[in-house]
């Protein structure tokens, strides 16, 4: 069955000469009356011959008047824009103008001033870069960006929840390059404008129709494709297993247009052969691997427990790309994923209505997102609807099967915890100074997927992406 493939909730927002706002949503469903996610937005103004290209993860594109909204890029200044949209429900986006090279450090902060996230950059160049800002509870918050003895701030209200609280580096224009999600073209209610979609869904790229028309209103476009969504869970193309240097094999899974492996690793070595070692002590920075609640029978369904120098095959700098680069533990042509990498499938589930659970009318259903990704057996049992443990029949929408495989706790107290009510998996950034990589988990009461920060002593399952 032909099924009518869209894009989740991408907004253009456009202001002419006159101050007029034009807003274009390009929204998508499926045969299902289900949104799918965007790949990219070609944007192309056929009057003035100039396009743009909306990528995902952005939902957002600003498209400058001449003599109106005056861009955001600075030569000779630290500031950071108003985010937008504000206030936001979870997700918002904001630029900072850089006029020198150096590390910037930006924080959030509430009205107490307590600390809810931090994130550090190196290397920063010149230019104006875009960060991505996720809040998990309703509020109002401060960000305040650090550089070169220069510091900006501005406050925010986040009216949603977004399952995490994050700051990340998504895009930037340094010079020549155009900042994701803004662009000062030229344009004049009444050009003719088109629009052409694409998407990776199920990994294989298509093509919609172009949509050609004026620019005259505010209105919804949408995006057809002829072509067949299919069911859920279903293996990359190409590579429906994956083997490891021990023979090891997993099955993997299409989420978005993400291939992960649906399995915990199990591999002794890394993919050069080296071992990586058995213990029951705890270590920072030998590379060293654990049976799951310490019995070595459950080590065919649930994988290895791993610290991070075996995670990581004893990386000392993580990875804040996407994809992250950093093999790692994982076989050739597969990675750690990095926290932007987690971000873009939470992206997914956020966006999916099958993936959410909306039993009850629940008021916030796209962030009640964790049972699309946890195992159908194995949870301890929960009574609240929604939660893992809950009629755990109904989970894995996704079929990335999450195990509740629980954790080593490391700080020296070298316990086994957590087995059958969390699973954590090791992500690839990092707080070298102290210690600690961020990891993703999910647990049995729980119904939002959380992102933490852990120490590299710590034992947690592993999954791997595909390159």
């Amino acid at each position: 069955m032909k099924k009518l493939f869209t894009f989740f909730a991408a907004m253009l927002l456009i202001s002419a000469v006159s101050a007029q706002t034009i807003t274009l949503k390009f929204v998508g469903k499926d045969g299902d009356n289900q949104e799918v996610p965007f790949d990219r937005v070609t944007i192309k103004n056929v009057t003035r011959a100039w396009t743009e290209t909306l990528t995902w993860p952005d939902d957002t594109v600003l498209t400058m008047t001449p003599t109106g909204i005056k861009h955001f890029a600075s030569d000779n200044c630290f500031a950071l824009s108003q985010n937008n949209p504000n206030p936001f429900e979870g997700t918002t986006y904001t630029s900072l103008a850089v006029a020198e090279n150096g590390t910037m450090n930006v924080e959030i902060t509430d009205l107490t001033g307590r600390l809810i996230t931090k994130q550090s950059l190196t290397s920063i160049q010149p230019g104006n870069h875009q960060l991505r800002v996720t809040l998990a509870t309703p509020g109002i918050y401060f960000l305040t960006a650090r550089m070169n003895g220069q510091t900006s701030s501005i406050k925010m209200v986040n009216s949603g929840r977004s399952g995490s609280n994050t700051v990340a580096f998504v895009g930037s224009n340094n010079p020549s390059a155009t900042m994701k999600g803004i662009t000062n073209r030229p344009f004049q209610v009444g050009d003719m404008m088109e629009y052409t979609g694409y998407t990776k869904a199920k990994v294989a790229e298509a093509a919609s129709a172009p949509v050609r028309q004026a620019l005259t209103e505010s209105q919804t476009i949408t995006l057809q494709f002829g072509i067949t969504l299919g069911a859920d869970s279903l293996p990359c193309p190409s590579t429906p297993t994956v083997t490891d240097i021990d023979g090891n094999e997993y099955s993997t899974v299409v989420i978005g247009y993400q291939c992960w492996m649906r399995e915990n690793m199990k591999t002794t070595r890394f993919a050069n052969g080296d071992s990586i070692n058995f213990a029951d002590t705890l270590s920072c920075t030998q590379a060293l691997r654990y049976f799951p609640n310490g019995d070595a029978g459950l080590l065919k369904t649930y994988g290895y427990l791993y610290n991070w120098p075996a995670a990581s095959h004893n990386s000392t700098t993580g990875s804040e790309e996407n994809p992250s680069g950093l093999q790692g533990i994982c076989p050739d042509g597969w990675h750690v994923p990095s926290r932007l990498e987690v971000q873009q499938m939470f992206d997914v589930l956020h966006s999916t209505k099958r993936f959410q659970c909306d039993a009850h009318n629940n008021e916030y259903p796209e962030n009640l997102i964790a049972k699309s990704i946890a195992d159908t057996t194995g949870w301890t049992e929960y009574t609240s609807v929604c939660s893992v443990g809950y009629e755990q029949s109904a989970n894995n929408a996704t079929g990335f099967t999450a195990r509740p495989a629980g954790q080593l706790k490391g700080d020296d107290w070298n316990q086994y915890r957590y087995f059958s009510e969390f699973a954590y998996f090791w992500t690839c950034y990092t707080w070298a100074d102290d210690q600690k990589a961020e990891a993703f988990h999910l647990n049995y009461s729980g119904k939002m997927l959380y992102t933490s920060n852990q120490k590299y002593d710590y034992g947690f399952s592993v999954r791997c992406v595909r390159d």
